[in-house]
C-alpha cells in the first residue's frame, strides 16, 4: 500500500487536512478544499506549497501535484502546508459567468481547448486573419467597446484559447486567459474608452 500524504490546506486562519495520493489531480485537489471550504469555488484561489529547504511552489496542473507527492515521499515527508490564496472571479449575470463560450453548465474535460486549427498546407481559413486582431499596446477600435469586444472574441478563437472578463463595462474592459489557475496562462487585456476621441 502506498504512503498518504496529507496536505494541511491553510485558508483565511483555518486549516484542513485533506488526504494525497499518487494519483491525486489537481482538480480532485481543488475539489476537495471546495467542499471543506464552503465559501472558495474552483477556480477561484491559487495554491502554493512550501517543502523545507525549497522556496514556495504552485500548484496549477497535475503535474505540480504529482512532483510535489514525489517530492514528499523522496524526503520521506507525509503533511505539507498548501496556502490558499482568494483570487478574482468575473462578476456573474444572471446567474450565468461571464465566460467567451460560457452557457453555465459545469466545467467539463473536452472544454479545456477550443482548439487552434491550422488550414491545409497552401490554404487558409477565412478566420486567418483574425489572429492579428489584437496585436500592440496602444491600439484603437473605432468602434469602440462593441468593436473591442467582437474582436476579442475571434483573436481568442483564432489563437485557440477562452476568455475570462474581470472587467466588462461600456467604457473599459479586462480580460484574461481562462486557464489562469489551472495552467499559470498570464495573459490578460486591457482597453478603455478615450471620451476624446470616442475610441477604445
Amino acid at each position: 500500500m502506498e504512503p498518504i500524504v496529507f496536505g494541511r490546506c491553510v485558508f483565511k486562519g483555518k486549516t484542513i487536512l485533506i488526504p494525497l495520493q499518487s494519483d491525486s489531480t489537481l482538480m480532485l485537489l481543488c475539489s476537495d478544499i471546495c467542499s471543506r471550504f464552503n465559501e472558495l469555488q474552483v477556480g477561484a484561489f491559487e495554491m502554493t506549497y512550501l517543502v523545507s529547504g525549497h522556496p514556495p511552489c504552485v500548484l496549477e496542473t497535475n503535474l505540480d501535484v504529482s512532483v510535489m507527492y514525489l517530492s514528499l515521499m523522496n524526503e520521506k515527508k507525509y503533511t505539507v502546508t498548501i496556502a490558499i490564496m482568494e483570487c478574482l472571479l468575473p462578476k456573474k449575470q444572471n446567474g450565468v459567468d461571464d465566460v467567451f463560450g460560457g452557457d453555465g453548465n459545469p466545467h467539463t474535460a473536452e472544454d479545456d481547448l477550443i482548439g487552434k486549427y491550422t488550414a491545409p498546407s497552401g490554404h487558409t481559413y477565412l478566420s486567418h486573419s483574425w489572429k492579428n486582431y489584437i496585436n500592440h499596446v496602444g491600439q484603437k477600435f473605432t468602434g469602440g467597446f462593441i468593436e473591442f469586444r467582437e474582436k476579442l472574441c475571434k483573436y481568442a478563437i483564432e489563437k485557440g484559447f477562452k476568455v475570462r472578463y474581470l472587467k466588462n463595462e461600456k467604457e473599459r474592459v479586462t480580460a484574461q486567459c481562462s486557464k489562469i489557475v489551472s495552467d499559470g496562462c498570464s495573459w490578460r487585456v486591457y482597453a478603455s474608452l478615450c471620451p476624446a476621441i470616442e475610441f477604445f
